[in-house]
């Protein structure tokens, strides 16, 4: 009797388990997908407040809004427009190209990624031909471009004003996020030599100028004309002689080096013939050289006028700095001809 109640008893906490367990299973499923159901709406919220990407063409663009793969959004002073790492004002959004635009729920473009741009280089510089220069801008290469009016412009190790950019070259130009050019690299200059010094034979020298080679160049207030020892003005420059330019970082010719003048001989001091004496000069062996009024002329040591002074003399002269006679000494007079020079 007590067995069979054991049995009966034991029969009953199993039918009760058997009972219970899909009721624990169901509402351990029931709990799992619950939760499921609030991570995707979770997921749903997040994916709301980041907004929708927009692929396609550009095909319409203003300050207010853009057609892309043929829905038009808004956009605002707040949307980001991108060209790589430039950023590009709304009013130069360009058309006909592929983008993709970032839409929040509202139907805003928070932001819009150009994948091309007819009208900027990609990168940070960019290399071509300068075709055009105006007041603001620069052509060169496909791309006309706003220069900064504090843009650098180098050629060499020289500063160019931007009114002096060439035409026809080839240059590297740098730009900054805003796709405005901050500096110009030139790699060539059909007007200015590259480096601090040039070589050329003189072809013009004007009252600030002076066209040296294929250059013709300002000239320095200051400028130092030097032919070995002599130190000579500007306007006494000579034509058609072999001369070494030195160039300042303002472009102007600060000295130039005579190899050669045919006016001046190469030491201060010159001993030869004279075949002419005038009011104020005297020719020697082929130069003409201007003589001070106070210029010492003497005969063993006797003072000795400029126009007494005769072709066919045998005379020494010296040179100032300048190229100007100051010391005339007379080595060989007529009543000495034939004899030996004094020394």
């Amino acid at each position: 009797m007590v067995r069979r109640h054991l049995v009966g008893i034991l029969l009953a906490v199993s039918l009760v388990a058997a009972f219970a367990t899909p009721a624990l299973a169901d509402g351990g499923h029931g709990s799992s997908s619950s939760a499921a159901s609030s991570s995707s709406e979770q997921g749903q919220k997040t994916h709301e407040s980041e907004g929708t990407a927009l692929r396609g063409v550009i095909t319409a663009a203003s300050a207010t809004a853009i057609t892309i793969g043929g829905q038009t959004v808004a956009i605002g002073p707040s949307t980001v427009i991108r060209f790589h790492d430039k950023v590009v004002a709304p009013g130069a959004i360009p058309t006909g190209v592929p983008a993709v635009a970032k839409v929040d729920a509202t139907g805003s473009a928070l932001e819009v990624t150009l994948l091309q741009d007819p009208n900027i280089p990609k990168g940070e510089s960019y290399q071509g031909v300068i075709a055009a220069v105006y007041g603001t801008s620069i052509t060169i290469g496909q791309y006309t471009l706003t220069i900064s009016p504090s843009a650098q412009v180098k050629y060499g190790d020289r500063s160019i004003p931007l009114a002096a950019i060439p035409t026809g070259v080839r240059a590297k130009v740098s730009l900054d996020k805003t796709n405005v050019v901050t500096g110009v690299k030139l790699f060539s200059d059909p007007n200015i030599p590259k480096g601090e010094s040039y070589q050329g034979v003189i072809g013009a020298v004007y009252g600030d100028s002076i066209t040296v080679g294929q250059y013709t160049l300002a000239l320095s207030s200051q400028v130092v004309v030097q032919y070995h020892g002599f130190r000579l003005p500007a306007s006494a420059i000579p034509l058609g002689v072999q001369a070494k330019v030195k160039i300042g970082r303002d472009l102007t010719v600060t000295k130039v080096k005579l190899e050669a003048d045919p006016n001046l001989p190469r030491s201060k001091g010159l001993r030869g013939t004279v075949s002419t004496v005038g009011t104020a000069t005297i020719t020697v062996d082929g130069y003409t050289l201007p003589v001070d009024p106070g210029a010492v002329i003497s005969y063993r040591g006797s003072p000795y006028a400029l126009s007494a002074i005769q072709a066919g003399w045998d005379v020494k002269l010296h040179l100032s700095s300048s190229g100007t006679v100051v010391e005339i000494k007379i080595k060989q007079g007529p009543q000495q001809q034939g004899s030996s020079s004094d020394n």
